[in-house]
């Protein structure tokens, strides 16, 4: 029988059941407070959200509060011994006064549309990613592994109970009684040997008895060394080089992460992910020892052994599931993966680049768009513009250095600084630029200790001898601090906060354009 679960938040004392997976159970939002508790009988199971133990109360319910993200959390009950009893899928909606469920939809969509990649991070929440692309994160390979590696070791026991094998040639020297096969090989050797010759002459005397006697004959048996097992045990040699690999970089990864209120701390899941990957290196390396591969002389893969592959459905499986485990790439859309994604503040400040880029393109209809494959000043994507005289560039969290060290590039005047966006404009060589800080937030509260970074960034920040032409916060909706946003005090105090979110849809700020008009 499925074990029962019920949840109910902090402020509302009414119970509802928590639906076993398939089903998607909604009603969970960012930042909420939730307590989800079993039948008494259950007081020896173990609730973990994303791989992360969940603390059990005096009282036995378990207490969960999401951190800011948004998408599908994936919630597993386990018995006292580890066993899985049940899972569940959790759909936590972003903060309603921020973004809407549809508006923080279409922010995914809109960066997954230029580049997928900006999307993938380490929070509880998934989201569907594509196979296309080369792009590699650690966090989506792990992903894919952990999902598809045990289907791969399922497929490769049933091709162990059917193996493809090949016909072996082999000559060896049998006694004459012994002998049941012959070819021309064969009656060649023996015409040129004087002792097998005499066998078949009227000098019988002088034939050696036939114990001592030895002919060459051919002998066929079969060998598990195909080509369809060689391209399997390169396969399995893969996945063993990726888990390896995986739990050493993944492990730095976690042992750097710092805690940090806007995001989820790795330590606390990273146990049970690590004992996942040792559970699935041993797996594997029981495999290579496998009878299955202990005739194969190599790993190779090979023309031949892909054809023998795909006929045989066998071994189509394996080869197939193998390669889902292993292959790169988060472009497109696949419902059957799923990756860990950035935080929702994290997803507003790079729907805001994104955004950016689409607005400037539109504007500029008549220069050269196209992304950089080296982003420039250490920036996490930049995309550039060109004409005749005429460049414009969006970096993606660009690098100002302390201290300037180069008479053109970037420096801040005081300690290291990475503001989220920065518009440059070159003309004649003549440069300016324009921050822009994404916030994700309203309250005026909030609003007003965000300007903080606005004011250091207008202050600090240089390109080459050239101070910033203004400081901007992008705000998802309307805020409570109207004055900063009025665009008659950004072009007095070169500060102030623009409304940009996806309903309605977000303009230029006045002050980029400002700085567009005067430049173009």
């Amino acid at each position: 029988m499925a074990a029962a679960l019920f949840w109910a938040r902090a402020d509302d004392p009414a119970s509802r059941r928590l639906e076993a997976a398939p089903a998607v159970n909604e009603g969970f939002r960012e930042t909420g407070s939730y307590r989800l508790h079993g039948p008494e009988t259950d007081r020896g199971c173990a609730l973990l959200i994303d791989d992360e133990i969940l603390e059990r109360a005096p009282d036995g319910a378990w207490t969960w509060t999401p951190g800011f993200y948004a998408g599908e959390v994936r919630a597993e009950l386990r018995t006292a011994t580890g066993l899985l009893s049940e899972w569940f899928r959790i759909d936590v909606s972003p903060d309603p006064s921020k973004a809407g469920r549809e508006q923080f939809a279409r922010m995914v969509e809109e960066i997954a549309a230029v580049d997928r990649s900006l999307t993938l991070g380490t929070e509880p929440a998934t989201h569907r990613v594509g196979t296309l692309g080369t792009d590699r994160d650690p966090w989506l390979a792990f992903a894919r592994l952990r999902k598809h590696a045990p289907a791969f070791l399922a497929a490769i026991r049933a091709v162990a109970r059917r193996p493809r094998r090949r016909l072996v040639t082999h000559r060896e020297l049998v006694a004459p009684q012994h002998v049941r096969r012959v070819d021309r090989h064969t009656v060649l050797a023996a015409l040129r040997t004087s002792a097998v010759a005499a066998l078949f002459t009227e000098r019988h005397g002088d034939a050696p008895p036939s114990e001592t006697l030895r002919i060459d004959v051919p002998r066929v048996e079969e060998s598990l060394d195909s080509a369809a097992n060689r391209c399997l045990l390169a396969l399995t040699r893969g996945l063993i080089r990726r888990t390896r690999a995986l739990r050493d970089e993944l492990g730095q990864r976690v042992a750097r992460d710092r805690l940090a209120e806007t995001r989820t701390g790795l330590a606390s899941r990273w146990p049970r992910r690590r004992a996942v990957l040792d559970e699935l290196d041993a797996d594997l390396r029981k495999l290579q020892r496998s009878k299955l591969f202990a005739d194969v002389e190599r790993p190779e893969i090979s023309a031949s052994g892909l054809n023998a592959i795909s006929a045989a459905p066998l071994y189509a499986r394996a080869w197939t599931t193998g390669w889902r485990a292993l292959r790169p790439g988060s472009e497109g859309d696949d419902p059957n993966d799923r990756a860990w994604m950035t935080p929702s503040w994290e997803v507003f400040e790079r729907w805001c680049f994104v955004r950016l880029l689409s607005l400037l393109g539109d504007r500029f209809r008549d220069l050269d768009w196209h992304p950089c494959r080296r982003p420039a000043y250490g920036s996490l994507a930049a995309w550039r513009g060109e004409r005749a005289g005429f460049r414009l560039e969006v970096l993606l969290q660009p690098r100002f250095p302390a201290g300037r060290e180069s008479s053109t590039e970037p420096w801040s005047v005081s300690q290291e600084r990475f503001p989220d966006i920065v518009v440059i404009i070159t003309r004649q060589g003549h440069r300016s630029f324009v921050v822009l800080d994404a916030k994700y937030r309203v309250g005026r509260s909030s609003v007003l200790s965000a300007m903080t970074s606005a004011h250091v960034y207008q202050d600090s920040l240089r390109l080459g001898e050239a101070r910033p032409f203004g400081s901007l916060l992008l705000a998802p909706a309307t805020t409570e601090a109207g004055w900063l946003e009025d665009i008659e005090f950004q072009r007095r105090h070169r500060v102030g906060v623009a409304p940009f979110g996806v309903d309605p849809p977000a303009e230029l700020p006045s002050l980029l354009s400002d700085l567009i008009t005067a430049e173009s």
